[in-house]
């Protein structure tokens, strides 16, 4: 199985969640769309139709389905260990869910960088122990809690002179740059592939529209 077959059997174990996160027009799956959109194109573009991928291309790739898995791993996580496999209960701290996923971020970015940011990582992983206990506890995230990680992330970012650039910026560039979306519009155009399904045996998914599904690309649902 190669790293294109790999991400297709991904999405399928997680097209459940996935599709119960736009449907229900989720905040949790904001941060996914550009990522979702932009990975979902370039495993069509090798898989579908053929073509070799270039380096930049392959980056791209690995970038989005890493970061993809690594956060479907922690949805999936709570999802099985807090709420009893029940999306609707887990898509009730999706305020909660959300500050946590900034959070990763915020410290995957210190972890990209050669220095040893341990100290700076130390204020981000004390949110976010205290945003999974209130996860865990199934107690209402405080709005403090966003004010006190946005104060954290300007100070240490500006202090490290390191200038952060979301992924859901970052993935909604390369959108533009691969001509998925026009710069600037209210709208996500829609995508061929967006329509189709990748070829398996699985009938199910065969007759499931939404494996690839275009109202993901809806940047008016975008939170």
């Amino acid at each position: 199985m190669n790293q294109y077959e790999d991400y297709i059997s991904w999405k399928e174990s997680n097209i459940k969640t996935i599709n119960f996160l736009i449907e229900n027009n989720s905040a949790i799956i904001s941060r996914f769309r550009y990522v979702l959109a932009v990975t979902d194109f370039l495993v069509d573009k090798a898989i579908n139709q053929k073509q070799e991928l270039n380096q930049d291309e392959e980056e791209i790739f690995e970038t989005g389905y890493s970061y993809c898995f690594d956060r479907f791993n922690t949805i999936n996580l709570l999802l099985e260990k807090n709420f009893n496999n029940d999306l609707n209960e887990l898509n009730n701290y999706q305020k909660a869910l959300n500050l946590l996923f900034y959070t990763q971020d915020f410290i995957d970015e210190l972890d990209s960088h050669d220095k040893d940011y341990s100290k700076e990582k130390k204020e981000f992983e004390d949110i976010e122990d205290d945003v999974l206990q209130c996860i865990e506890s199934k107690v209402d995230i405080p709005d403090t809690m966003f004010a006190l990680l946005d104060d954290v992330s300007i100070r240490v970012f500006e202090g490290l002179g390191i200038e952060y650039e979301s992924i859901t910026d970052i993935f909604y560039d390369i959108a533009i740059e691969l001509n998925m979306v026009e710069n600037d519009d209210d709208y996500f155009d829609l995508i061929d592939f967006a329509e189709k399904a990748y070829e398996s045996n699985d009938e199910d998914l065969e007759n499931n529209t939404n494996f690839f599904n275009p109202n993901i690309l809806n940047k008016k649902n975008i939170i």
